[in-house]
């Protein structure tokens, strides 16, 4: 009596595809999942792409204005370092030609954008209380006065 143990101890894999699936089948269906995963992924890219380019946007400012922030701190004595960033890149999500200057034009698509009900007139109005320099153009340091 015994257990007869015969050597090696070999198993066949286990196997989740049909031998007979061709090449073909098998790119195909890579393919497919391959579109399914973009599709499912795309915002979080685009939302990805479009973080790292006010990144660097707000790096390029920083880098033509270094020192600035220190000024705008003492200017400022109630915010932190982190605000002035996050008021430094929301500046620059509301820039849409990226010249560094509001206009009218990107108030007013920010605010309809936002979901504000404001006339134009009144929007106008509030645009040129903001514009101190009266050139048309909230530079940042305007822009942080608003708030």
């Amino acid at each position: 009596m015994g257990i007869h143990i015969s050597y090696p101890l070999a198993h066949e894999p286990i196997r989740y595809s049909d031998d007979s699936d061709s090449d073909e089948y098998s790119e195909a269906a890579a393919q497919q999942i391959h579109e399914i995963n973009l599709k499912y992924c795309d915002d979080i890219i685009q939302q990805r792409q479009h973080s790292l380019k006010a990144q660097k946007l707000f790096e390029e400012c920083e880098a033509r204005n270094e020192g600035r922030t220190a000024e705008i701190l003492k200017k400022y004595p109630i915010w932190e370092v982190e605000d002035i960033v996050n008021l430094k890149l929301q500046f620059q999500l509301l820039d849409s030609n990226m010249d560094y200057l509001l206009d009218f034009e990107d108030i007013n698509n920010a605010l309809t954008e936002a979901g504000d009900e404001s006339t134009e007139q009144e929007r106008r109005m509030y645009f040129h209380e903001s514009d101190q320099d009266g050139l048309g153009f909230i530079d940042f340091e305007a822009y942080l006065e608003v708030w």
